[in-house]
């Protein structure tokens, strides 16, 4: 073999000339340039890569890990301790959730992540159990984009009094009583796709077990009552306009629900506008 030199640095050719070699630089691929960004976080440069040293390489990948893992912890606890809480800890958190939950925050680098899981450890010191094993394992795999597409439903979410896992009214339908002839079968849909809940979005979700993906109705709601609804800070009541009424939604599960209360929020217009004007046409809505 002979060296090329007219490539900015010394490239091992075969004397074969069917053989082929990747001899371009990696300042002409733009995708490799931000690959070696990303392997300098393992702390390994691209003679570090190109090396026949596997040990050497080795080592600088477990070093850079380990360090890594150690500040991402450290960066959630600081993040937690910075945290104002006058709630007095009720009971004591369990001692497998803890071991559990430092060995998952090793592995959080984004620092918006890393916020979400210090109000995780928050909560479940002053009210231990408000986060469950299996929750904190969904929490894991959810990616920062995963995160914020779920806080942007949980903006559309709304509770009733007996029912506080958070769901997302999707519309109504009203039904003709056999007694009254003449009335037909109403049907209102409100368009959550616009507001980040298509049919894809919530396969999505249940995939990752913070929402279920078949829309939910309830039974026929009386209409000598008022039923009551809160959506963040804003309280509302429903009473059908006729017989036969229900409303639909979409729900999430009670892991959805855990995760829910961990997140900022901040109240939808748009949203709560079209659902009252939607929901005006089989309702009094006040």
């Amino acid at each position: 073999m002979k060296p090329d030199k007219d490539i900015g640095r010394t490239v091992a050719v075969p004397n074969n000339p069917s053989q082929q070699v990747s001899s371009i630089p990696t300042s002409v691929y733009p995708a490799q340039q931000r690959l070696l960004k990303w392997c300098a976080l393992l702390g390994v440069e691209q003679s570090g890569i190109e090396s026949s040293n596997v040990n050497l390489f080795a080592n600088a990948v477990n070093d850079a890990l380990y360090t890594r893992k150690a500040n991402n912890l450290k960066s959630i606890l600081t993040k937690a301790l910075s945290k104002p809480q006058t709630s007095v800890p009720k009971g004591n958190m369990d001692v497998d959730w803890w071991f559990n939950f430092v060995e998952i925050a090793q592995e959080i680098h984004s620092s918006s992540m890393q916020d979400v899981w210090a109000n995780l450890l928050i909560k479940e010191i002053t009210k231990p159990g408000s986060i469950s094993l299996p929750t904190l394992k969904i929490i894991k795999s959810l990616t920062l984009n995963d995160t914020k597409a779920f806080n942007n439903i949980c903006n559309l979410a709304a509770t009733t009094p007996t029912d506080t896992v958070p769901m997302v009214i999707s519309g109504f339908s009203a039904k003709p009583s056999i007694l009254r002839v003449g009335r037909s079968f109403i049907r209102e849909d409100i368009a959550l796709y616009r507001f980040g809940l298509a049919y894809s979005d919530l396969l999505a979700f249940d995939a990752l077990g913070l929402m279920y993906k078949d829309e939910i109705e309830t039974g026929p709601i009386a209409t000598d009552k008022r039923q009551q609804w809160q959506q963040l800070d804003r309280q509302f009541y429903l009473t059908p306009k006729r017989k036969n009424t229900s409303l639909r939604y979409y729900k999430m599960t009670s892991a959805g629900n855990e995760i829910a209360g961990l997140l900022k929020k901040e109240p939808q217009e748009t949203y709560f506008y079209e659902m009252k004007e939607a929901l005006k046409k089989g309702f009094d809505f006040y």
